[in-house]
């Protein structure tokens, strides 16, 4: 999915990339569509983000619940994924295993990687046309059902204490209400999540169908080596940190996730980064990935729920 590039004819400064988000915000239509890719503006210091939403007016969405280990920079602004820089992340809606998912993301570059980096875009109807019927059919039939094991301290990626931002068993049970899952507690502080989700669904702006699930991200086939997996299966009392079902909890076949990312990558178009491009995406339309890479990156991410005029 190839971003639509826009580029200042004079104002680079903030105030000329926020008139130009302005007009890019307003045909909501347009931007569900295809992406769009500013570049050449004044940005890419980790404030920037904040600066432009609060010229636009829009309320950054805090990431309360997502799994991905990042670091809040400041209102509600983060880096962008922190998994090793070895670790290509497939193509993926941000937080689609919740129940309230952002409705639009800016990605801002402040320091492009030496090799490889890039954030591969992917149009999120596209793949699911390109998808083989069987796979589809299945998915859409059965649905999904996602378990998440959050330990207190250590294991893969966040604690329950970073992902629910407090280190209080009750105040973390709080911020679970409302969130359409169910949850248990294991031993050794170990807090399970389950959330029962369909695969895919229609975009609200229009009738378009949409592939929207990360079942190739959190598959059991994704945890790699076999010692890898005994590794974390000691940390979670012999579970996985991460696994994914359909949703009558039957294996949802390797091959299947083989194809999915197979396709997905097939179909992504992945533009390397320079210092200050901000990409913004519908965040339903348009599923976003991170490919492997060497050397500094820095790229920060801010979401909003905020539905703009169609």
């Amino acid at each position: 999915m190839i971003p639509r590039k826009i580029q200042p004819s004079s104002d680079t400064s903030m105030d000329g990339c926020a008139a130009e988000l302005e007009k890019v915000l307003a045909d909501r239509r347009g931007l569900a569509e295809a992406p769009v890719l500013l570049r050449g503006f004044d940005l890419g210091r980790d404030h920037d983000l904040a600066e432009l939403f609060e010229l636009l007016g829009l309320e950054p969405m805090s990431y309360l619940g997502g799994n991905s280990p990042r670091t809040q920079l400041g209102g509600n602004v983060y880096t962008s994924t922190e998994f090793p820089p070895s670790a290509a992340i497939t193509l993926h809606q941000e937080l689609s295993y919740e129940r309230e998912v952002p409705d639009l993301l800016f990605f801002l570059c402040g320091r492009p990687a030496r090799e490889g980096g890039a954030t591969p875009l992917c149009d999120a109807g596209e793949l699911l046309a390109s998808l083989p019927p069987e796979i589809v059919a299945e998915f859409e039939a059965r649905g999904l059902r996602y378990v998440q094991r959050l330990a207190r301290a250590g294991g893969l990626g966040r604690t329950w204490r970073e992902t629910f931002e407090t280190d209080d068993r009750d105040t973390c049970e709080e911020r679970l209400a409302g969130r359409d899952l169910s949850h248990s507690w294991e031993p050794d502080d170990v807090l399970v999540l389950v959330r029962e989700r369909t695969a895919t669904r229609r975009h609200p702006l229009g009738d378009r169908r949409i592939w929207f699930n990360q079942a190739d991200q959190w598959h059991p086939s994704n945890v790699g080596s076999p010692r890898a997996r005994a590794v974390l299966e000691k940390m979670y009392n012999g579970k996985l940190p991460h696994d994914v079902t359909y949703g009558d909890g039957t294996p949802v076949p390797g091959e299947f996730i083989r194809e999915i990312s197979r396709v997905s990558r097939n179909i992504a178009h992945a533009e390397p980064w320079q210092a200050g491009d901000l990409v913004v995406l519908d965040n339903q339309a348009t599923m976003h990935g991170r490919d492997s890479y060497s050397g500094p990156r820095s790229v920060y991410v801010a979401m909003t729920r905020a539905t703009m005029p169609a």
